[in-house]
Parts: structure tokens; sequence; C-alpha cells
């Protein structure tokens, strides 16, 4: 497994693509406190903190965020592929059945979900 700064590549790319996301929602906030549209603006803004505090506890290889990214991405792999079954999705649904679900096999491969599930308090033995 290769690693970047002591964490896998791929959570480092997920963290990174997780934060980016976040920063995109606050900078929507701004753009849209701007149009004075308040509640979008609070909502967008909201969702962005949680998301930047999302990348910060994948970064810090945190349980909690391992299980909402796998919830998460299982869950809207699902959704849109009972959008593609219902015969209403198109490319970008295959697309969103598809990435979520590599993410979610990746989070679950035994070596990268150890990382999130060791426990830190455990005294060695002798």
């Amino acid at each position: 497994m290769r690693l970047w700064r002591g964490r896998p590549i791929g959570v480092a790319i997920l963290t990174g693509l997780v934060g980016v996301q976040g920063l995109g929602f606050v900078g929507a906030s701004y753009e849209l406190a701007v149009a004075s549209e308040w509640l979008a603006a609070s909502l967008a803004a909201g969702v962005g903190v949680l998301l930047l505090h999302r990348a910060y506890t994948m970064w810090s290889f945190r349980r909690g965020a391992w299980l909402a990214l796998v919830v998460l991405s299982a869950t809207g792999a699902a959704v849109s592929a009972v959008e593609l079954a219902r015969g209403v999705g198109g490319a970008a649904t295959w697309t969103s059945v598809v990435g979520p679900t590599l993410v979610a096999l990746y989070l679950c491969h035994p070596a990268i979900r150890a990382r999130f599930f060791h426990d830190r308090h455990r005294t060695p033995a002798g």
C-alpha cells in the first residue's frame, strides 16, 4: 500500500475531495448571501462546515468518518441503482452508482478499514 504523509493515498485523495466539496459549499453560501438568499446560504454554509469536519475526521482516521462515508456511499449507489432499474437515469446516474460503490469497496478493504478501527487506547501487553 502506498502512503502519503503516513496515510494511504486513496484516503488522502478522498479526504481532499471531501474538503474541496466543503469549501465549494462555503463559497456557494457566500454567493447566495450576496444575492440575499439567506436560507439557502445558511444551509450551504452548514453543509460546507459539516463536510470540512468530515474531511478532518477522515484525515484523523475516526471510526465515525469511516462509517458515515461507507453508509452514505452505499445508500447513494443504491438510490441511483433504483433510478437505473426504473429506466430514469442516464450516464450521470451510472457514474453515481459506480463512484460511490468503488469508494465503499475501497474503504471496506481490510487494510484500509483497520486504519480506522485500530484501538488507540490499548496498552501493549507485557
